[in-house]
């Protein structure tokens, strides 16, 4: 079974990094495999808020790599947080 970071597609990343908003573009990966909390895509990402409006989507693309590799490495199970 793969983890939530190994569903994400480059196609996945590829629709993420044309959004000019960056919680947008993590959400809207978090949505299509089941990743129910942004920690670690915060972790990663988190510091390119400032600049993600203005970053080329190549360097979008990559940041949103980064995360997807942290993801796949950290392999946490999905989802975290239950609704009761």
């Amino acid at each position: 079974m793969l983890n939530a970071g190994e569903r994400i597609t480059n196609g996945m990343l590829q629709m993420a990094a044309r959004l000019n908003d960056i919680d947008d573009a993590v959400k809207s990966v978090m949505d299509q495999v089941g990743i129910d909390d942004g920690g670690v895509a915060d972790m990663e990402i988190g510091d390119k808020r400032a600049v993600w409006y203005d970053a080329t989507y190549v360097e979008r693309f990559n940041w949103l790599s980064q995360w997807r590799e942290a993801e796949v490495a950290l392999n946490f199970e999905y989802p975290m947080h239950t609704k009761e």
